[in-house]
C-alpha cells in the first residue's frame, strides 16, 4: 500500500509541472465519460427499456379542444395517459 501512495505523490508532482497538460487530460477524460452517458442513456432509452404499454405500436394521440376554439387554431388541450 505504501508504493501505491508513493506513486501518486509522484503523479501529483508531475502534474503540477505541466498544469497545460493537466489540463488537456482532465478535460479530455471529463468529454468521454460524457460521451459515455449519453450514449448509454439512448441506448438504454430506446432499445432496453420498451414503452410501459401493452402494444405500443398501437398508441394514439388523444386531444380536446375548447368550445370555442379548433384543433387548427393551437388552443388544443392534451389528455393525460391513464397510469
Amino acid at each position: 500500500m505504501d508504493t501505491v501512495w508513493q506513486d501518486v505523490r509522484y503523479a501529483v508532482r508531475m502534474w503540477r509541472m505541466a498544469p497545460g497538460f493537466t489540463a488537456i487530460i482532465i478535460l479530455t477524460l471529463a468529454f468521454g465519460i460524457g460521451a459515455n452517458t449519453v450514449v448509454f442513456t439512448v441506448i438504454n432509452t430506446i432499445f432496453l427499456n420498451p414503452l410501459p404499454v401493452a402494444h405500443a405500436s398501437e398508441l394514439v394521440n388523444v386531444r380536446t379542444t375548447n368550445r370555442e376554439g379548433t384543433p387548427e387554431s393551437g388552443e388544443a388541450l392534451a389528455i393525460a395517459y391513464p397510469i
